[in-house]
């Protein structure tokens, strides 16, 4: 419900804005590649958010053109304005990361964090390899056509990644159609409305009940499936690098309630943390 939407919506902005410009970085997969996940959910979207998170690190990493670690929140997207299936994972990414040897923040520049072409690339080659070796079964079932075309990867300047954030929620507790009405046609059938994307005009589709209802049905992720992830410093596990990066960017450390009563005041923050 909303209130979730609303709790989930404080506690990430407390965890994850700092003060440095923010980036969305969609990742999708060709087309001829949706129908393959649909029926490997489990598998296949994991490697989705593996491989598009290796392909952002790996790029970020190099000394010619960040050479730092990102932290990054991804969010897993399945359905388009339509309701077809759709699976994509968007990124919001702190603009600059941890220098490689974790002492000092590197600024990415303002409106520009790497290549797309190249992550798309590096990306698809990484999707490649692990599928090829992980699934054999399944790379035996992608058109061969795949691995040739252009993967289409974005990246676009969010801002304080506020609004970003905002958006980005709209998608970690709702279902595909949220708490839309779907009225009834006189002959049946059901209309499903919708904003085209490209223009931002209202359009209408009229769909079949079973029709309708296979769209919905298609974006019931597995049993617990978590389409919420955090990568590089950003990830729990990586405690002590994140709050590495806070002292660095003068923000108070992420503390449990435990730590919280041994903590000195904010003015000895930096001085606190280890060098």
């Amino acid at each position: 419900g909303q209130a979730d939407t609303d709790d989930w919506l404080a506690r990430q902005k407390a965890r994850l804005l700092l003060p440095v410009p923010y980036f969305l970085v969609p990742f999708t997969v060709p087309e001829p590649l949706r129908r393959l996940i649909r029926g490997h959910q489990k598998i296949l979207l994991d490697l989705l958010f593996a491989t598009s998170a290796q392909a952002l690190q790996d790029l970020a990493a190099n000394p010619r053109r960040l050479g730092a670690q990102l932290g990054m929140l991804g969010v897993l997207h399945t359905w388009s304005r339509t309701l077809i299936y759709h699976p994509h994972v968007h990124y919001l990414v702190p603009g600059g990361g941890l220098s490689l040897d974790g002492r000092t923040w590197v600024a990415a520049r303002k409106n520009y964090l790497v290549s797309v072409h190249a992550l798309g690339a590096h990306y698809r080659t990484l999707f490649q390899e692990q599928l090829k070796k992980g699934q054999p079964e399944l790379f035996a079932q992608v058109p061969a056509p795949v691995w040739q075309r252009g993967w289409v990867v974005d990246s676009r300047a969010a801002g304080s990644g506020e609004n970003a954030l905002r958006y980005l929620s709209r998608y970690v507790f709702k279902t595909a159609t949220s708490n839309r009405l779907v009225p009834r046609l006189p002959n049946g059938r059901l209309l499903w409305n919708y904003r085209e994307s490209q223009t931002g005009q209202a359009q209408s589709i009229s769909l079949e009940p079973l029709e309708w209802m296979s769209r919905f049905l298609q974006h019931v992720l597995p049993a617990g499936y978590a389409r919420v992830r955090t990568f590089g410093w950003l990830h729990p596990a990586a405690k002590v690098r994140g709050n590495r990066v806070r002292a660095l960017l003068g923000q108070r450390p992420l503390l449990t309630p435990a730590e919280e009563q041994t903590w000195p005041p904010p003015a000895s923050t930096q001085a606190a943390l280890p060098a």
